[in-house]
């Protein structure tokens, strides 16, 4: 009877642990919730939708933001209104396009100077169980406006440990580029590098992967950012289906096995002194 209390102490702490084979889907966009797609007759862009579809994702504009609200599908862990891709930044260059609008007017992939709207939309890296279809993200810099402007994510990690982001890129066939990727800990204040990724246009999409385990840092953390900031000779960039996924648990999952190992120890003690 001992030896059965004790064997089920230690099976009830094991099955409170996450498989560490299989990473947590945190925070994922796909873009596609988009109230009118990209048409590639024309490159006319696509805008994205101030309503929030079944899976969330609502663009929304505030006072001078413009934001689109993460995806609330697929078991990610952080879709709260503070987990965000900010696209602000992008608008602040002359005649930007924003939201797939020049004016009043639907732009095309050679309209204005920068900005952003819809695109194609690509099934490389998306999540196995999104079903959706719709747009790719599209950041136009026909003219290089926007070279060292960025998107940025607002992100959680809190209780998760290990993180990697991956996401699909394009860019225009037979240009080059580079996505710079930095963090930021306290709000905006400090920003440390991550990595430069360095492209090649090919005019299809490709996964990229940002690896995040060896900081530290972000572990754990209520709330952080990233910023990918692009430059390319007249080169737009095109993204789709990123995902943040945490593979090693906080401490404080672990301490379910050790308190059944300890449990284990108490009972066997107990047993001895009978």
């Amino acid at each position: 009877m001992k030896r059965f209390l004790c064997t089920t102490a230690l099976l009830f702490s094991l099955a409170a642990l996450p498989l560490s084979s299989q990473a947590a889907l945190l925070s994922y966009w796909n873009f596609n919730n988009v109230s009118t797609a990209y048409n590639s007759t024309g490159g006319v862009l696509g805008s994205f939708n101030t309503t929030a579809a079944s899976y969330g994702e609502q663009y929304t504009v505030g006072t001078s933001t413009y934001r689109l609200s993460s995806n609330t599908a697929n078991s990610t862990v952080f879709n709260s209104s503070s987990v965000y891709l900010d696209l602000t930044n992008l608008t602040t260059v002359t005649s930007a396009v924003v939201n797939g609008m020049s004016g009043t007017t639907r732009a095309t992939t050679s309209s204005g100077t920068g900005g952003f709207g819809g695109f194609a939309d690509t099934t490389t890296n998306r999540v196995s169980s999104d079903t959706t279809t719709g747009d790719s993200l599209i950041i136009l810099n026909p003219s290089g406006a926007e070279n060292g402007h960025y998107i940025q994510l607002s992100l959680s990690s809190a209780g998760y440990s290990g993180l990697t982001l991956t996401y699909d890129t394009r860019l225009q066939s037979s240009k080059t580029g580079t996505e710079t990727w930095t963090y930021s800990t306290d709000g905006g204040t400090t920003w440390n590098s991550i990595a430069t990724l360095s492209l090649t246009g090919t005019g299809s999409f490709s996964t990229q992967t940002v690896d995040l385990t060896s900081l530290t840092a972000l572990n754990n953390q209520s709330t952080f950012l990233l910023r990918m900031a692009i430059s390319g000779a007249s080169a737009s960039f095109a993204i789709d289906n990123l995902q943040l996924t945490a593979s090693v648990p906080e401490p404080a999952a672990c301490l379910s096995i050790l308190s059944g190992i300890a449990m284990l120890g108490v009972l066997r003690r107990i047993r001895r002194r009978r």
